[in-house]
């Protein structure tokens, strides 16, 4: 998938239901950011919204994998 850290994160978040807002809380950034973060999470995963963005990153993986990645973002926090 070649996605940045950041772009990982804010993709986890989305796949979790979080707003352009609250992952900027969580993530301690301006929610612009997040949107940028997001636009190039698109454009890399060919995605046309965020959805659609969410269903292909996590179909991408295995369920464990994904998981993982969860509990990982969990405990950063």
């Amino acid at each position: 998938m070649n996605l940045t850290s950041q772009e990982t994160i804010t993709i986890l978040y989305v796949t979790l239901g979080y707003s352009d807002k609250e992952i900027g809380q969580k993530m301690k950034i301006h929610y612009a950011t997040v949107r940028t973060y997001l636009s190039r999470v698109l454009l890399k995963l060919a995605a046309k919204n965020r959805a659609h963005a969410a269903l292909k990153y996590v179909c991408a993986m295995t369920p464990e994998v994904y998981f993982k990645q969860i509990k990982e973002l969990n405990e950063a926090l």
